[in-house]
């Protein structure tokens, strides 16, 4: 009976760990393909996405049925995919349908979501993630799919691009739960995959529930959209713009929860920086982070990015230049509910083993860095500040740092005005900062300055750039220069053209300006007109500084406008307004900084008489403020030089979390906690005893010996260390469903033997009896 119990015991462990782990370790997503017709090539395709994309190696698995395939390459090709742990490769019997075949691969997959994806089409990174991720908040989501180019001309398919009742935008690689595709989608014998599709996109159309199509081009196909009711298809159709979802503005109120997903944190090994911004708008604050993310790249870092909102076409267009850096790049309100964003970026951190989590103007980083930084211990919160804004929140985004400080381990300025103002409102913050200047690539050469005739604006065009200022001065400046007499010479009117560069919602009124005034060019070289470029990208940036002497920002609020610094860079005049720390960046090489005032006429004027001045100096006079704004620039702001002093920075980063104290080590264990979480309970019990012993001339022996005096001496009331919630007690090795599973067994097997034994007892007393 021994034997028997031990072997019983055995069994009952095993059934345990499998039902413990057994979750954690199936595959989270899986994918089914069929190989019917396919080439090697198509086969390494979609393996070669499906192994680049950023789920963890056990949470995916991809299924590849056998359907006949003719080709000895093809099988070859599978025999050496199916040496992979996480590719499964099906055989079946007898010939199968192409359906028939697709209903034998989702027989055979056990995650909880499921795709069936064309061999020879792609997913981009990370597409399967973000999927999963949009069915995995919202409970009542049927099936998730994303934005489609198309291989044949790279094409991109219309997508509904908001959240509603559901989403006929399905094509095939849609996303959908396991358990309701195999419900909805039955197999008929005649059927091809196209067909199977068709019909299965239909019903998870009409499934009561939501669907949802992430705005981002996901998935690469080469497959025509499913066979969806003309009427459904036409009303999805029409374009739309996304907005952020309502329940980003009370972020305020979010209480953030631990993430749904049980996965273990990484060891930080690597040096990982996970990057947050507001959105991917094509700007001086986006190009500054992008700067520091190719410099960090190239000294072997690796970029992580996500982005708080989507607010519109616009807000995406940076995220090929990106692209270029990461491909780890996730926009969280396209796919996740605000609820969900804090257990999203914990996930990133634990998943990826981020070390550095480096912000820039994001609101949702302020909101969350308590509740990421209390649950991430090891990894390094750094805020990048970039200016001062007085008319909102008290100071912008610095007055969130400031209030926020407790938890945020570094803080990095653009400026020293900006850090300066930091310093003044938290005084502990001086010790823990830096100024970072972002610094401009220099050119080694620049155009002759008598062939760049043109006055140029680069930036965004919105309420605070204020480019409808610029049009409306150029044009009057233009005029006030119209041909003059000088002596007995005449003077004619300058054969110069205002560049605009950049997008924005004030373009069109910019334009309207111009239009009014008779004045919109059709050609850049239209003398005294105004051109609108649009976006360009660097080059054709490049291309209009070389042909433009006068640079002219009439912003109402400033950091150190990179934009105008790449202008000084090559060798342009400089008009700007006195705002943010404009002072710090043109020192004396500005042609004019002009003190503007809240009335917009009033700058108009300001601005007009500053362009007219310009052009009214002499050729020489032009050429040498073009100059001098180019010697500031390589005196003090060659990239260079200004990123290379924070790569050692962050190294340091990397390395100065202190290891986890060995176990059972309680001293080094409290000491290590008491370093890290200065003002908490047990810190300030520590020095309470310490005040009560020194008050009553106690030994020091006496003192509770938690902290050294060193230590002690960093957390006096004078110099206190951020103050952060303390870090949850970790879950034991063993997940608690497995504790309480074998507590149940060994219970149950306890009653049994008990049993037995009356049994036994009565038995004897009978056998006795008679």
């Amino acid at each position: 009976m021994g034997r028997a119990t031990a072997l019983l015991c055995a069994v009952c462990f095993v059934v345990c760990w499998h039902n413990a782990f057994g979750s954690l370790l199936a595959p989270w997503v899986g994918v089914v393909s069929v190989a019917d017709d396919a080439t090697p090539q198509d086969l390494h395709r979609t393996h070669s996405s499906l192994v680049n994309q950023t789920l963890l190696a056990h949470e995916l698995q991809w299924t590849l049925v056998d359907c006949g395939s003719n080709s000895n390459m093809a099988l070859d090709t599978m025999a050496q995919l199916d040496t992979n742990p996480h590719v499964v490769v099906v055989r079946p019997e007898l010939p199968l349908s192409p359906a028939e075949c697709v209903g034998r691969g989702l027989a055979a997959v056990s995650a909880e979501f499921v795709s069936v994806l064309a061999v020879g089409d792609m997913y981009t990174p990370p597409g399967l993630e973000t999927l999963a991720w949009s069915l995995f908040s919202r409970k009542d989501t049927v099936v998730a799919s994303s934005c489609v180019v198309r291989r044949a001309g790279s094409r991109q398919e219309p997508a509904c691009f908001r959240m509603h009742g559901s989403c006929p935008h399905m094509p095939m690689g849609s996303l959908a739960r396991r358990a309701l595709m195999q419900q909805l989608c039955p197999v008929v014998k005649l059927d091809t995959i196209e067909t199977w599709w068709s019909r299965c996109s239909a019903m998870l159309y009409h499934r009561k529930g939501t669907g949802h199509t992430v705005p981002l081009p996901l998935l690469v196909t080469s497959r025509p959209p499913p066979l969806i009711p003309a009427l459904k298809v036409s009303s999805h159709r029409r374009s739309a713009t996304l907005a952020p979802p309502v329940e980003i503005r009370p972020i305020e109120r979010i209480v953030w929860q631990l993430p749904r997903l049980v996965v273990p944190p990484m060891p930080p090994k690597r040096r990982v920086v996970l990057v947050l911004l507001p959105w991917l708008y094509v700007g001086g604050t986006e190009v500054v982070v992008r700067n520091l993310m190719q410099r960090l790249q190239a000294d072997g870092w690796t970029i992580v990015l996500a982005c708080a909102m989507h607010a519109g076409p616009n807000s995406a267009k940076f995220i090929p230049q990106m692209q270029k850096i990461t491909q780890d790049i996730h926009v969280l309100s396209v796919y996740l509910p605000v609820r969900d964003h804090a257990p999203f970026l914990l996930h990133l951190i634990r998943t990826r083993g981020v070390t550095v989590v480096l912000a820039s103007n994001c609101m949702l980083f302020y909101k969350s860095v308590a509740h990421l930084r209390s649950r991430a211990p090891r990894v390094t919160f750094v805020d990048l500040l970039h200016t001062v804004s007085p008319d909102w929140l008290d100071g912008g985004f610095p007055r969130l740092s400031v209030d926020h400080h407790a938890s945020i381990d570094y803080t990095l300025a653009i400026s020293h005005g900006s850090l300066d103002w930091v310093i003044e409102h938290q005084p502990l913050i001086e010790s823990r900062s830096d100024v970072m200047y972002p610094g401009v690539v220099i050119p080694a050469t620049i155009p002759p300055f008598a062939k760049r005739k043109a006055v140029v604006y680069v930036g965004r065009m919105d309420r605070l750039k204020r480019p409808q200022v610029v049009v409306k001065a150029f044009l009057s400046a233009i005029d006030l220069l119209g041909p003059q007499t000088v002596g007995t010479r005449a003077k004619p009117r300058p054969a110069t053209t205002l560049q605009m560069v950049g997008d924005g919602v004030m373009r069109s009124s910019a334009e309207r300006v111009a239009l009014k005034a008779g004045a919109l060019a059709k050609l850049p070289t239209d003398p005294g007109m105004v051109y609108f470029h649009g976006s360009l990208n660097r080059s054709g940036v490049v291309q209009c500084l070389h042909q433009s002497r006068l640079y002219v920002l009439a912003s109402v609020t400033e950091g150190m406008p990179l934009a105008a610094s790449e202008a000084m860079a090559h060798g342009l005049a400089i008009i700007i307004g006195n705002v943010g720390q404009i002072k710090e960046l043109v020192g004396d090489a500005a042609f004019r900084v002009i003190n503007m005032t809240q009335d917009e006429d009033r700058d108009v004027e300001l601005f007009t008489n500053a362009t007219r001045s310009f052009f009214q100096l002499s050729e020489e006079e032009q050429q040498s403020w073009g100059d001098r704004a180019r010697a500031r620039m390589e005196a003090m702001y060659n990239q260079t030089t200004t990123l290379g002093r924070v790569v050692p920075l962050f190294n340091g980063f990397s390395a100065r979390r202190d290891p986890v104290p060995a176990r059972g080590n309680l001293a080094r264990a409290l000491s290590s906690y008491v370093r890290h979480n200065g003002g908490s309970l047990l810190d300030s019990t520590v020095r309470r005893q310490s005040k009560w012993h020194t008050a009553r001339n106690c030994s020091r022996g006496m003192v509770t010996r938690v902290v050294s005096p060193r230590i002690r001496s960093q957390v006096t009331p004078t110099k206190a260390p951020p103050v952060v919630e303390p870090p949850p007690i970790e879950s034991s090795a063993w997940p608690s469903s497995l504790w309480v599973a074998i507590v149940f067994f060994v219970g149950v097997l306890t009653l049994l033997q008990c049993r037995r034994h009356r049994c036994c007892v009565a038995r004897k007393a009978n056998a006795h009896v008679q």
